[in-house]
């Protein structure tokens, strides 16, 4: 029987196609892969990924063989394009390559030629992806950074003492969620892999959460300077997002928050905070560093070239 080559969006796939993608996925990242189902259906029908139409499968009969997604959103405004989940099949580079040049296609249907002719392309690597990873050089991407995931025990955090001008709210509201928004997107716009929260409004971004997320705003002396984002685990936290609101950047409030927020957890009995950041925002890793947070591994090693 000759190979029937199909290419798919996530939003076309059928319920057995989905879970033959996540297992695909998670051959290739056991440890880093969404923890379940769920959470990779989540994030794949997500707006990043243009609730599905911007994540791409390629299958051979009833076999996959490749599959990536693009991020587009900040593509005018930075310059910049990602491609993520990007996984394929070590036996042959011509799966890769006809789900890459699908992804081009795409992408060229989506925006103007103008806006094109000025981004980037970053490719993100994770787990096993030797393949894509040695097909990039041979297509002159460079090496551009690295994500990394750093890891803090929380055993050696301590009650935060003299934070008596800084409180924090743990429920978001529509009347919050505005200052909420603005603190997040003015930090993460400028930074590598920075982008906007993907909600635009209050009643979107609450359907994407669930009640094992945090969202807090610090109040220092009755005025907001920053926030944190993230997930509980058993005993382990994910700090999905920690930002400072630039206006008072270089003011010591991100170490404040970091410690505030971490005796905080560890007085709530939690163990361990892990977080991803990349190696060249400079501020944000020389904080946790020098904090205590030690490396736990590199999580996605991005490649650059031009459009």
């Amino acid at each position: 029987m000759s190979a029937e080559y199909k290419i798919k969006t996530f939003s076309v796939l059928t319920e057995k196609e989905v879970s033959t993608l996540y297992e695909f996925c998670r051959s290739f990242q056991t440890e880093d892969f969404y923890s379940d189902l769920n959470e990779m259906i989540k994030y794949y029908s997500s707006n990043v990924l243009n609730k599905g139409e911007n994540h791409f499968s390629l299958w051979v009969n009833d076999d996959i063989k490749a599959c990536a997604g693009f991020v587009d959103l900040m593509a005018k405004e930075k310059n910049e394009i990602y491609i993520t989940q990007a996984f394929s099949a070590e036996d042959d580079k011509k799966y890769w390559e006809l789900l890459y040049s699908n992804l081009l296609s795409a992408l060229s249907k989506r925006l103007e030629q103008a806006v094109l002719d000025k981004v980037y392309i970053k490719l993100g690597l994770r787990g096993k992806s030797s393949l894509i990873y040695y097909w990039s050089i041979d297509e002159n991407f460079i090496e551009n950074f690295d994500m990394l995931k750093l890891k803090y025990d929380l055993s050696k955090a301590s009650t935060f003492e003299g934070a008596q001008n800084l409180v924090y709210h743990e429920n978001l509201s529509l009347e919050t969620w505005e200052i909420f928004r603005d603190i997040h997107d003015k930090a993460f716009v400028p930074i590598p892999n920075g982008g906007r929260l993907d909600s635009d409004s209050y009643e979107e971004y609450m359907t994407t959460i669930d009640d094992t997320t945090s969202n807090w705003i610090y109040y220092y002396n009755n005025v907001p300077i920053g926030i944190s984002i993230f997930t509980k685990d058993d005993s382990e936290i994910f700090l999905d997002a920690l930002a400072v609101n630039p206006e008072f950047h270089s003011k010591g409030y991100g170490k404040l928050i970091l410690k505030y927020l971490s005796g905080n957890l560890k007085a709530q009995g939690y163990k361990s905070i892990k977080l991803i950041v990349a190696n060249n925002n400079a501020p944000a890793y020389n904080l946790y560093l020098k904090y205590g947070f030690v490396l736990d591994k590199v999580y996605v090693k991005w490649m650059k070239k031009s459009y």
